[in-house]
């Protein structure tokens, strides 16, 4: 038996040597040919690529009575769904009107209807089919997206880090005719910090006129559509029943911004203790006492300031001796610093 199996053992041996001599002379013989390989290689996959578009139309073509609409950047497009969760969105992207503000509770689907208008263009683009009855699309020069909130560890960055770097290149690169898909910006930082850079860089890009779809938390910055004509706001609908506990998340965009806000309610189902929720929904509630508190305080700083201003603007117009003068400035300078001590 032992001999048997050393004389099996050398007979894979001798195997295995002359496979690997073959096999170097096969390589080496085709090896000159490795360029040819690889573009038939692509000529096999965009041949494949144009199959399956082909096969996709067929079939969108057939399903073509239950539809959707989505209009794309100049006209409304009808898109037939694939699963009944669809919904009829319409996007509306001119140049009066470049720089849409999307809103909305978490799990509303802005990060789908982001992805959603990317892959529509990137479609009109190659020349494939878009799954609508018609869609009017502009040229962009480049698409560029800001998703996701992945740091980079083999860099050292964060993911502040990443999110500005990747808005630096965009900001670098960007043109009036390109297309940007930017989620959520400034969430990696501060609400204060995360807030201001958000919209600077949205201010730059309407003084761009760059097509943009900006998904945010920021209430902020639906303020912009009041100072710019080129900005609009939307908001994906929810429906909330009080005694339900669930909102009904409809996945429709709508004109107009929302500050709902479902986390709380989220966390619950996503199955956190119940008894971390409730002391979550009990800090929610100080929390917001406390603002509303800071709120008041600040409007009666002001109101103060501007009685104070005003009986300051009343003093150009008076008739009194700089003795009564003197005193009256006075006494109102310790009442005012007074009321400041009082707070």
């Amino acid at each position: 038996m032992i001999s048997l199996n050393a004389r099996i053992n050398e007979s894979m041996d001798e195997i295995f040597l002359l496979t690997d001599r073959v096999i170097e002379e096969l390589l080496s013989e085709t090896r000159k040919f490795i360029g040819c390989i690889y573009k038939i290689a692509e000529a096999v996959a965009l041949i494949d690529l144009v199959c399956i578009l082909t096969m996709v139309f067929n079939l969108l073509r057939k399903l073509n009575t239950t539809i959707r609409q989505i209009c794309s950047f100049t006209t409304y497009v009808t898109v037939t769904p694939s699963c009944a969760l669809y919904r009829k969105n319409d996007t509306f992207i001119t140049e009066a009107s470049n720089f849409h503000v999307i809103t909305g509770p978490n799990m509303s689907g802005k990060s789908t209807y982001l992805r959603q208008v990317a892959l529509l263009t990137i479609l009109a683009h190659v020349g494939c089919f878009v799954p609508a009855t018609f869609a009017s699309f502009r040229l962009v020069d480049r698409l560029f997206t800001r998703i996701g909130t992945s740091d980079c560890m083999e860099r050292n960055c964060s993911t502040f880090m990443v999110e500005m770097k990747e808005m630096a290149f965009i900001i670098q690169n960007a043109t009036n005719h390109s297309l940007m898909i930017i989620d959520e910006l400034g969430r990696g930082s501060s609400y204060l910090d995360g807030a201001s850079i958000a919209w600077a860089i949205c201010e730059y890009l309407l003084s761009l006129r760059a097509y943009t779809l900006c998904a945010t938390h920021y209430m902020q910055l639906a303020d912009l559509e009041a100072i710019y004509p080129n900005a609009k706001n939307y908001h994906l609908q929810v429906e909330h029943d009080r005694m339900k506990l669930r909102p009904t998340f409809m996945y429709t965009l709508k004109e107009g911004p929302t500050d709902l806000k479902f986390g709380l309610v989220l966390a619950e189902i996503a199955g956190f203790p119940p008894d971390a929720v409730a002391a979550a929904r009990e800090i929610h509630r100080k929390l917001q006492q406390s603002d509303t508190a800071k709120k008041e305080k600040e409007a009666q700083h002001l109101r103060e300031l501007s009685q104070l201003a005003q009986r300051l603007l009343n003093l150009k117009t008076s008739t009194l001796s700089p003795e009564l003068l003197r005193r009256y400035l006075t006494n109102l300078k310790e009442k005012f610093i007074a009321a400041q001590h009082e707070e």
